[in-house]
């Protein structure tokens, strides 16, 4: 072997994570003799049928993924195929998670989706044949891998259980690699056949099966866009709106998205709303206690007066959720400190006026009742 064909292999392997597949060391001019003379010399190492490693990356914890991905097409250069990773191959499913770092799932066999059909024989290799778009792939750690949303439905769909699933979503929302709007979009197939009403219910129920809690996912929808669609989404599908609670519920998505497009006002909003929660709370708890006798007899009256059985029962199961309860007051509750936070340079300055037109109020008040108690005496 002349020392430029050497040269010429190792800088082909250089960058493909060092790795060489025999087709195209063939097209370098290395027959698969040389390559095994090379690997009896200890220059190289065989990682797989027909795939050779540089020894410098036998400690690669990717190395598996990354010979897995190589082998799908090995006469083709990884730079080539980057430039076309929908139809190169993705990495997905657990194999995809594991990149991703999100849930625990068991990435026993390296996962990943073609657009065709695929006949592999490779032991711990699965390829799953499936449409993907361009915006269902992100670059990580080099190699084309689903993204969070999309890897949460493609697991759902594939049958993995909902409850380990939910973490890997759960991971995702914390880590930043998915949001509502996204699980929301990639599991809009799945979630009839999943029992849910819509898409946006079996993201809720996932996130919450992955331990992102009520509370939680509030604060998180409130202060990301995804929120504004999934609170509108949410109430739109669920309550029969008339045009007054349509444009309620307008109003409110409004607000919400003013507050998510900026991230000071979203942390002084937290503040406000912390410090908020703290004064309010005795005083909810005592209205509670006073008042919820009233508000039950309210919401039959309200109840009774709805057009129809099954409307009633939508909106009474949706209001009677504590999650429900839990995240809506959490979303009214820091849409009020906001309200609060604009008004309140106005407020300073009108309190004077309004102070002054008190006092007249009253001494207006106190001639007026004067003049009765004369008139009552004549």
């Amino acid at each position: 072997m002349r020392k430029s064909d050497l040269a010429r292999l190792t800088e082909l392997a250089a960058g493909q994570w060092g790795l060489v597949t025999a087709a195209q060391a063939l097209q370098v001019g290395i027959s698969r003799m040389q390559l095994s003379r090379l690997v009896e010399a200890g220059l190289l190492e065989r990682v797989a049928h027909g795939v050779y490693a540089n020894p410098a990356v036998a400690g690669d914890e990717l190395l598996g993924v990354r010979t897995a991905w190589i082998a799908l097409q090995p006469t083709r250069l990884v730079e080539e195929r980057l430039a076309d990773p929908v139809g190169a191959g993705v990495v997905s499913h657990t194999s995809a998670a594991q990149l991703l770092g999100v849930g625990d799932l068991l990435a026993d066999v390296h996962e990943l989706t073609l657009p065709t059909r695929y006949q592999s024989t490779r032991t711990g290799v699965r390829v799953h044949r499936g449409t993907l778009v361009p915006t269902d792939v992100t670059l990580v750690a080099g190699l084309p891998t689903t993204t969070a949303a999309r890897t949460v439905a493609d697991l759902l769909a594939d049958g993995h259980d909902p409850d380990h699933v939910g973490h890997v979503a759960a991971d995702a929302v914390r880590n930043g690699s998915a949001d509502g709007r996204s699980l929301v979009r990639a599991l809009e197939p799945l979630a009839h056949r999943h029992g849910a009403p819509d898409a946006a219910t079996l993201a809720t129920r996932l996130l919450q099966d992955g331990g992102l809690g009520p509370s939680e996912l509030g604060q998180r929808l409130i202060g990301s866009d995804a929120g504004v669609e999934l609170v509108a989404r949410s109430l739109d599908d669920r309550l029969a709106l008339s045009p007054e609670n349509a444009k309620l519920v307008q109003d409110l998505v409004t607000l919400v998205n003013a507050a998510a497009a900026s991230p000071e006002l979203r942390a002084g909003l937290a503040a406000v709303a912390e410090r908020t929660r703290a004064i309010v709370g005795p005083i909810n708890e005592s209205v509670a206690r006073t008042l919820t006798p009233a508000l039950n007899a309210a919401r039959a009256r309200i109840a009774a007066a709805l057009p129809g059985p099954e409307t009633r029962q939508r909106i009474a199961t949706w209001f009677d959720d504590p999650e429900n309860q839990a995240a809506l007051q959490q979303l009214l509750l820091t849409l009020q400190t906001h309200a609060q936070a604009i008004s309140a340079a106005a407020a300073v300055d009108v309190v004077d006026d309004d102070v002054d037109d008190d006092v007249v109020d009253d001494d207006d008040d106190l001639r007026a009742t004067g003049a009765e108690d004369l008139e009552g005496r004549s």
